[in-house]
C-alpha cells in the first residue's frame, strides 16, 4: 500500500527548477516513514517564511525511485536502487553529478554537503538519508 508524504522545499536555488519540471529529485532525512517506489507526495513552497507562512505552489508528484544514502563527514555510502543493499563510497568532491542533479548551486559535492547539513558537523555514525526521484 503506497504512502502519502508532504515535501516543503525551502532551498531558494531549487524551488523554481522543481516547479518547472528541471529537477525532479530530492535528498531527505530518513524519519519514521519512509519513502518508496510508488508512493504519492505533495511537494509545496512556503507563501513566505518557511514554516511560519500558508504554503504556496503545490506539486502532486509519483516517487519512481528511491536510493537509501549515509552520509558522514569525509563521505557519502551511496546504494542504488537496482543494485540493493550495495553501498558504494564516494568522497564528497566525487558528487557533484548528484549535487546537479538535485539543483545544488554551485553544483559540488562539498556545496551538497552543506546545503544537507546545514553546516552541521555530522555524527561519527553518519546520517541516513533518501534520494527520492518523481515525475
Amino acid at each position: 500500500m503506497s504512502k502519502k508524504h508532504i515535501i516543503s522545499m525551502t532551498y531558494k536555488p531549487k524551488i523554481e527548477k522543481v516547479f518547472s519540471g528541471v529537477c525532479c529529485q530530492t535528498i531527505r532525512t530518513l524519519r519514521k516513514k519512509s519513502f518508496e517506489v510508488g508512493d504519492q507526495a505533495t511537494i509545496f513552497e512556503w507563501s513566505g517564511r518557511p514554516y511560519y507562512s500558508e504554503w504556496g505552489r503545490r506539486l502532486e508528484v509519483k516517487i519512481i525511485d528511491a536510493e537509501d544514502l549515509i552520509i558522514y563527514e569525509d563521505c557519502v555510502f551511496r546504494n542504488y536502487s537496482y543494485e540493493p543493499n550495495t553501498f558504494y563510497r564516494y568522497l564528497w568532491s566525487e558528487m557533484s553529478v548528484l549535487a546537479h542533479a538535485d539543483g545544488i548551486s554551485p553544483p559540488t559535492g562539498e556545496e551538497l554537503k552543506r546545503v544537507l547539513t546545514g553546516g552541521r558537523k555530522i555524527p561519527d555514525e553518519g546520517i541516513k538519508m533518501k534520494i527520492i526521484r518523481w515525475r
